[in-house]
């Protein structure tokens, strides 16, 4: 079943300036906003996990000069949460009881308040329009934030406290640097104001503000950054709600495409990421590190882009990709793999994979893919940015459920449908997807803190506190956008299912071969 074009009102980019720097974006209009559409589904009438069906619309990508933006604890979507220990999840989740107590050195609480530090864009439709991204169009997330906040307040606060947001801007269009941008935030956050939790991270600046200040970073984007295994060592009060760290992404993904047979005997397999640390060791603990437990090796050393500061610095990553896709088509690579993802930079998911393929195809180099969902292929597809021929025969793990199409083979998503419904209450634009990402982040970030909080019982509100409450979420806790999470002491990165697609070329769409599986 192919994409239902009038689902692509919406969608016409998967390269977005925003602040959610490296967040992935869902497709639903702001009409039909969970409603079934043209993403993953299965035949009609299946029921079974493991069913197939095809892949259209999907998630797509953001380059922004913000730091990021998306979920769990006991307790269903419309659970109960006191301050005795029982826990929300969805918008009918309440707060209500006795304010912890907090500590004097703990920032941006009082008897009655607690602060929340959130990020979000101005020009950002602008922004887009100058890489020729228009149509992803833009957002306020105040809006978001404000719904959610709202709701939560009218229904108890979070332990007992009413929430108050502390907003910090960053502009899309602004030749200043995306990493300067971010430090100005975190002055706003911790000296000009100061706040309990940071909803920012998946780089060293949010996770290094939240720490110094003693605030609790959580970060909500599905890319999850920078983030490697010791970071969350390093950062032992910042959690990535729905994150996996680069080292886990590249390892999730060589096992997920060598189980669905992408390599093949001879495959001259070439990698390709950005020029930083993070990503660095991610393609090499990661990707080439696994490649070698299958036997496997790239035919060539990685390509590594620098990431782009600015708008205006995407004519340099362009002129880079180009000499790639040179490079490969001379050296016979025949199996590409791009480790794409937010950077200190302004790219996110998809922006490695929309540059790279228009180049292919303007060279006629063909090569197989092998993706996953930081690469946002069939999201990319469907925009019209990532050409079919260009497809042909790719083969991807994913972890996105950002609608009822994503649904398919599975159970519906009742947190992301809650917090849609929540949206359309209270009257949010959620005509682009940029506002839908916003939405579905607002959602999460919010829902996850108070879950945790309603579990502290009598325990002091301290960010450790926090992160021991999460430490016991296990599996529980549903997210508005992926199929499942798991959190523990040694796992702060919370996605815990995933699912693989591949390219149908009769239909030109991808479709699904698994149900939703652990990665190991």
């Amino acid at each position: 079943m192919t994409a239902p074009r009038s689902v692509l009102a919406g969608i016409v980019v998967l390269v977005l300036v925003g602040t959610a720097c490296g967040s992935t974006v869902p497709r639903p209009s702001a009409q039909q906003a969970g409603a079934p559409g043209g993403g993953l589904s299965v035949p009609s009438g299946s029921t079974t996990q493991t069913g197939s069906g095809d892949k259209g619309v999907g998630g797509a990508g953001a380059v922004g000069p913000g730091g990021g933006g998306a979920a769990i604890s006991g307790g269903g979507p419309s659970g109960t949460g006191t301050t005795g220990g029982g826990s929300g999840g969805g918008p009918s989740g309440t707060g209500s009881g006795s304010a912890q107590p907090a500590p004097a050195n703990v920032p941006g609480v009082t008897p009655t308040t607690i602060y929340v530090g959130a990020r979000y864009t101005k020009n950002q439709g602008a922004a887009n329009s100058i890489i020729g991204a228009g149509g992803a169009g833009g957002s306020d997330e105040r809006s978001d934030y404000k719904a959610v906040i709202d709701d939560i307040n009218a229904h108890g606060g979070i332990g007992g406290r009413k929430v108050v947001p502390v907003y910090a801007s960053v502009d899309a269009t602004s030749n200043t640097p995306a990493e300067q941008q971010r430090q100005a935030d975190c002055a706003q956050w911790t000296q000009d104001n100061k706040v309990f939790v940071i909803f920012a991270g998946g780089n060293d600046i949010d996770e290094e503000c939240a720490k110094r200040a003693g605030s609790l970073g959580l970060y909500g984007s599905l890319s999850g950054g920078t983030t490697l295994p010791e970071t969350f060592q390093q950062y032992p009060d910042y959690v990535e709600i729905v994150g996996m760290n680069l080292v886990r992404m590249g390892q999730t993904t060589v096992n997920g495409l060598a189980s669905q047979g992408y390599f093949g005997k001879g495959a001259r397999i070439g990698l390709m990421t950005w020029d930083d640390p993070a990503y660095k060791e991610a393609m090499q603990k990661g990707y080439i590190a696994t490649l070698a437990r299958h036997g496997l090796a790239p035919a060539t050393d990685p390509v590594y882009l620098t990431p782009p500061q600015t708008v205006q610095d995407m004519s340099n990553m362009s002129a880079q990709v180009n000499a790639a896709v040179l490079k490969f088509s001379q050296l016979g690579i025949d199996h590409v793999m791009m480790l794409d993802g937010a950077t200190g930079g302004i790219c996110g998911v998809g922006c490695m994979g929309f540059m790279f393929m228009r180049r292919a195809q303007s060279q006629q180099y063909f090569p197989r893919y092998g993706f996953n969902d930081n690469n946002v292929p069939a999201a990319g597809y469907a925009a019209g940015f990532y050409p079919a021929e260009e497809l042909k025969n790719s083969v991807a793990v994913g972890w996105d459920d950002f609608d009822k199409t994503y649904d398919a083979g599975w159970h519906v998503n009742q947190t992301r449908e809650q917090c849609y419904a929540l949206m359309r209450k209270k009257g949010v634009d959620m005509s682009n997807i940029n506002a839908q990402i916003a939405a579905l982040t607002a959602c999460d970030e919010l829902w996850f803190l108070r879950d945790a909080v309603n579990k502290l019982g009598n325990a002091p509100l301290t960010p450790a506190n926090i992160v021991a409450a999460v430490n016991t979420f296990g599996t529980s806790y549903p997210s508005t956008q992926t199929y499942g999470t798991a959190f523990s002491s040694s796992k702060h990165d919370g996605i815990n299912l995933v699912r693989n697609y591949h390219w149908v070329d009769s239909c030109k769409c991808f479709r699904y071969t698994s149900g939703a599986y652990r990665p190991g």
